[in-house]
């Protein structure tokens, strides 16, 4: 007799477990062999349908026109203008997204009302104008059939001579600009080659040199003139002073013969001795005070003025010795000065022959034509779509038909 095991522990004894369901199938269910058979049923719709697409792809390509890409390609031009900084940078003459506009509203509406009831007139919408990002090209584009092709070409044409007409103005006031710049500058090069100016301007400095040398030859002639000067009022000042010092003893010797003379008594040779010696007395205090008049207030004075002039005559020899120094660095820098110059006008020649290259008109890149490589319709692409296309098509009546058909199944998905 078996026993409870641990994995049926309400198990009673002398019974055997339960055996497993089998897995449950329901009858709504689809299985990929239902999937195959339903499509072996329903063959003639899926291979109808799939004919049907084929044939259509076929008619379309029988009744659409070949037709080719025809295109043209324009540059926009470059022209030179000059930033806040004073630097030069190259610029189109027109941003891309205006030129694109200007074709849009008014080149292209021009034109076709200009071709409208000639024999070049071309298929409405048959133009589109686009710009490559980050470039200044302009595309002028479209499909056209044989018998159109000629009539979008001249389309193309007209709207790529119209604005290259347009841009010319712009263009060319800008190349006449750097081109008087250029010549500008070629002037001022051959100017700063030419030896002979070279040769004036050394010889205006060493003129200059020479008489600033001979002004200060002056300035130092005034000056020995004025230490000279200087020196004869000091010995005029130290005779002077010589002269006072006799005259003191003159006067003191004076007035001793005087007081000898009173003490003599009133004879008449005393009244006459007297008399002279009072004479001489005046005429030496007279000469004093003139001499004492001479060396405190004019001899001062002159003085002052000689060597308030040595001192102008010191500051002025400085600032010439200054100049002259100064003008001989110039003389001496001249050369080197000028290859400084011929290097940085060479400099701005390049610049300007660059700017002058860089500036050109708006221009064809590629005149119009048309592209082999691009036909439409094109063949393998329909039929390839239509083949795909037909296809999945196909399948989808195939499941429409067989579902359609099933009415048990469509009552099921009723309920």
């Amino acid at each position: 007799m078996s026993t409870p095991t641990a994995a049926d522990p309400g198990a009673q004894p002398g019974r055997r477990p339960p055996e497993p369901l089998p897995p449950a199938y329901y009858e709504d269910e689809v299985s990929l062999a239902d999937l195959v058979r339903t499509l072996i049923r329903r063959k003639w719709v899926l291979l109808g349908t799939w004919a049907a697409v084929m044939a259509l792809a076929a008619v379309y390509l029988m009744v659409t026109p070949e037709s080719r890409r025809q295109f043209g390609i324009l540059s926009i031009g470059m022209v030179a203008t000059e930033g806040a900084g004073g630097s030069i940078e190259m610029m189109p003459i027109e941003d891309p997204a205006t030129t694109l506009a200007r074709i849009r509203d008014a080149y292209l509406p021009a034109e076709l009302a200009s071709l409208s009831g000639s024999d070049d007139e071309p298929e409405a919408g048959s133009l589109t104008a686009k710009n490559p990002k980050e470039t200044t090209l302009i595309v002028l584009e479209g499909f056209a059939s044989a018998a159109n092709e000629q009539a979008v070409r001249t389309l193309i044409r007209k709207i790529g001579e119209r604005l290259i007409a347009d841009h010319e103005a712009t263009s060319e006031v800008s190349r006449e600009r750097f081109a008087a710049r250029l010549e500008k500058a070629r002037a001022r090069l051959a100017e700063l080659r030419d030896d002979r100016l070279f040769e004036l301007r050394r010889r205006a400095i060493r003129l200059k040199l020479e008489e600033l040398k001979r002004e200060r030859e002056s300035m130092r002639d005034a000056r020995t003139v004025l230490e000279q000067r200087v020196k004869a009022l000091e010995a005029r000042e130290s005779l002077i002073r010589r002269e006072l010092e006799r005259l003191a003893r003159e006067l003191v010797q004076a007035d001793a013969d005087l007081k000898a003379a009173i003490k003599g008594g009133p004879a008449p040779t005393t009244a006459m001795a007297l008399l002279l010696v009072n004479s001489q007395i005046w005429r030496m205090e007279e000469r004093r005070v003139r001499l004492l008049a001479e060396r405190e207030v004019e001899l001062p004075t002159r003085l002052a003025e000689l060597r308030k002039a040595l001192k102008d005559n010191e500051r002025q020899l400085a600032i010439l010795d200054g100049k002259i120094a100064k003008t001989h660095l110039e003389l001496a820098a001249l050369e080197a000065q000028r290859e400084r110059d011929i290097e940085k006008q060479q400099a701005a020649v390049a610049e300007a022959e660059a700017l002058v290259a860089a500036t050109r008109s708006t221009a064809w890149v590629q005149p119009p034509q048309a592209d082999p490589n691009k036909v439409r319709p094109k063949s393998a692409l329909v039929l390839a779509l239509g083949l795909l296309g037909g296809g999945m098509l196909g399948l989808l009546a195939a499941f429409l038909v067989e579902f359609a058909s099933n009415p048990r199944r469509n009552s099921l998905a009723r309920a």
